[in-house]
């Protein structure tokens, strides 16, 4: 299955300005003859977010400071060369104007910086138009990697005050969509892997403490490959352990038979 990245490239005047603009592209004849944001292919040994990053700079010759943003949007579909499998990004640009992209007659041959309801109402497809609605909220939503790592339109969120108030004001409706609440005001959080983290354990109380959160039982360990290690806390959400609570619980872990056991608890249990 082939992978594709789509990129909505946005601009304001400076961070946090109610006034945007979105980037369209006209493809060429050969191609359709219609509007779209940026699409392009995830080359082998390519993350989709890499990827994203490189066909916006490989279609617009515009270049970007801060990573692409994903917008916790997929899809899989049947498309010109098979079925492919696609994933959300946007950038943002900042400055007095729009700036000028330079295009590659071969693929694109017209651009317009459209408004927020312009380019929904321009674009083909309502994958596109479900992203350009996600990335031109009046708030950037934010993102949380898989390191528990708060992002907003590709800049990480340093200030630790504010991040441990981002993690303890975190709430979700049917683990499926998140969003911060404080003082009555919500921002929505796109969640790149789980939501929830463990970075220390107590492998005999069988607890684990969550990031910037009190310790709590954990349930139905599960280690899955390169992903890592997951568990359930008490009221059924899903967790991730961070490096450090990984490396710990994997000190416990034993092989027999092709088959793992983790001492937890004073006692083995098989693991996923």
């Amino acid at each position: 299955m082939k992978e594709k990245a789509l990129t909505v490239i946005n601009w304001r005047p400076e961070p946090g300005s109610k006034m945007i603009k979105t980037l369209l592209l006209q493809t060429n004849q050969e191609r359709g003859n219609f509007w779209q944001s940026v699409t392009g292919h995830v080359e082998k040994s390519e993350s989709f977010q890499d990827a994203a990053l490189r066909e916006a700079e490989e279609e617009t010759g515009l270049k970007f400071h801060l990573p692409a943003q994903y917008l916790g949007l997929e899809q899989t579909f049947e498309g010109r060369f098979g079925r492919a499998h696609e994933k959300a990004f946007y950038l943002c640009l900042y400055g007095n104007e729009p700036p000028t992209p330079k295009l590659d007659a071969s693929e694109h041959t017209n651009y317009f910086w459209a408004t927020p309801s312009e380019a929904q109402q321009k674009v083909k497809y309502t994958f596109n138009i479900e992203a350009i609605q996600r990335s031109t909220m009046a708030a950037a939503p934010l993102f949380l990697n898989s390191q528990g790592v708060f992002f907003q339109e590709g800049e990480e969120i340093t200030h630790q005050r504010t991040v441990e108030l981002l993690h303890r004001s975190l709430k979700t409706q049917n683990q499926k969509q998140y969003y911060v609440e404080i003082e009555k005001e919500t921002l929505d959080v796109v969640v790149e892997d789980s939501a929830y983290f463990i970075q220390n354990i107590d492998t005999e109380k069988g607890e684990g403490k969550l990031l910037y959160g009190d310790w709590a039982s954990l349930n139905d360990l599960s280690f899955q490959g390169e992903k890592g290690a997951y568990c359930h806390l008490p009221d059924g959400r899903k967790a991730k352990f961070l490096r450090s609570a990984y490396y710990e619980l994997t000190k416990n872990l034993e092989e027999k038979n092709g088959e793992y056991f983790l001492l937890w608890k004073n006692s083995y249990i098989k693991t996923k």
